[in-house]
């Protein structure tokens, strides 16, 4: 609103600024209408620094009404360069491998010659390394020294569950990702005597459960080690921590004790769709240096093993636990990297948080592959329900109506068309998705596939 209006407290006023500050690092009002190009040139800039582990690098600018429609002569306007955003790292898979040059304090040098001695003394099979962030991509070679130095040591490579993305394939580590259950990852968290996690906090429980443990790991403080990327580069660090773990001799796919994963496909599956069979497809023929948008929540878990050695793919997920994220962070994804081919393997239920994503999928000509999940239940609520013993009780039954999703089935087909999506198809068998998924890589903007599991 205008910014004389805003004393007047109008029935739309709100405080805007709490509701940026809760997903921003940066959040400003601009001034005037003469410091508008300068002001969100520095909120462009205040993208590119480096965060903590978890942090954000969304920057807001909140621009009154009337900044808009005032003109003011006495500043020129900004050059497209000075409203250019430093870039933060790019998604890509063909990054070289040569760290950016730092000036390490001679106490980092000193926290990581410790770290490695103690990933040295650690016995096989005790120790994990836990990564999130920058240490799972592959710009400036940190997985490839990731991989060199689990190899070395005989550390466990564990991801976040939740991460906002990796770099997978051939070529490249293989991690165990952390189970989403915390007395599952608690479980198997306990089994080392040593953890070393990488710009990644250590793990809590997404949810409180009755009699559940809220914190995962439960390692005395001198067992926990902890490199952040807004304290130290993670790229040097890690490749100082090879060099002093000894890891420069590791080969992939020799002598690295099967830390990286070889190339290999999963073989074409056939008959009646399922969960397992609609992952082995999308792994079978997804193309290399693909973005693989994943929220397929249940009727995905198989796709992390099999799509291990497809040829190199970037990975995303949801990373805050709210559903619905799949369909726009595709379309982000496509805007970012137009020449890279984007898949969102997406669960019906979530899908439906988002639906309107498939509009500006076909506005702006994105070529992303939409895969629907279609099982008409919110699975993931109903694991979660059961957790909490909720289905057992005398309220089972209005908590299944309260998650089911058929009654009317939703027509993902018909859904697609109105919103424009041309391509838009149903697929009950393997057969019918593999050709599905063939003819949509040759198809010039969006497709959508509703898969009938």
């Amino acid at each position: 609103m205008a910014s004389w209006h805003e004393a007047a407290d109008p029935l739309l006023n709100m405080n805007i600024n709490a509701l940026a500050t809760a997903v921003s690092t940066s959040v400003s009002v601009t001034s005037s209408a003469a410091n508008l190009a300068s002001e969100i040139s520095a909120a462009c800039a205040a993208t590119g620094k480096v965060q903590p582990a978890g942090g954000s690098r969304i920057s807001t600018v909140i621009i009154p009404h009337d900044h808009t429609w005032k003109q003011d002569t006495s500043v020129s306007a900004a050059s497209p360069a000075a409203l250019q955003a430093k870039p933060a790292e790019t998604i890509t898979t063909n990054q070289p491998c040569n760290p950016q040059p730092c000036n390490p304090q001679p106490a980092a040098t000193q926290f990581l010659a410790s770290c490695a001695k103690a990933l040295r003394a650690c016995p096989g099979g005790q120790s994990a390394i836990y990564c999130g962030g920058q240490a799972l991509l592959q710009d400036h070679g940190s997985l490839v020294y990731l991989g060199k130095i689990a190899a070395a040591t005989g550390a466990t490579l564990i991801c976040e569950n939740a991460f906002p993305r990796i770099d997978r394939g051939a070529g490249l580590p293989h991690f165990q990702r952390l189970a989403y259950f915390p007395q599952e990852a608690a479980k198997e968290l306990s089994k080392f005597s040593l953890m070393v996690a990488i710009d990644a906090r250590l793990p809590v429980a997404m949810f409180g459960y009755k009699d559940g443990p809220s914190q995962l790991v439960s390692l005395p403080e001198d067992s926990n080690w902890q490199l952040d990327s807004s304290c130290i580069d993670i790229p040097w660090a890690l490749q100082e921590l090879a060099q002093q773990t000894a890891a420069e001799s590791i080969i992939p796919g020799h002598n690295c004790r099967g830390v990286f994963a070889t190339p290999g496909r999963p073989s074409m599956p056939s008959g009646k769709l399922t969960g397992r069979s609609m992952c082995a497809v999308i792994a079978h023929v997804q193309p290399e240096d693909a973005i693989i948008v994943d929220e397929s929540l249940t009727s995905g878990g198989a796709y992390w093993d099999l799509s291990k050695g497809c040829p190199r793919f970037s990975h995303l997920t949801l990373t805050g636990g709210a559903i619905g994220s799949g369909p726009p962070l595709a379309v982000g994804a496509a805007i970012a990297c137009p020449d890279r081919p984007v898949i969102n393997i997406q669960a019906d239920g979530s899908a439906m948080y988002s639906l309107q994503a498939l509009w500006t999928q076909v506005r702006e000509e994105l070529h992303v592959i939409t895969i629907i999940c279609a099982n008409r239940t919110y699975a993931i609520l109903k694991l979660e329900l059961a957790r909490q013993k909720i289905l057992h009780s005398g309220q089972a039954t209005a908590s299944q109506a309260l998650t089911d999703i058929g009654r009317p089935d939703i027509d993902w087909v018909l859904l697609a068309g109105g919103m424009g999506v041309h391509h838009a198809v149903k697929a009950c068998t393997v057969e019918e998705l593999a050709t599905a998924l063939s003819q949509a890589h040759l198809c010039k903007g969006p497709t959508l596939i509703e898969c009938l599991l």
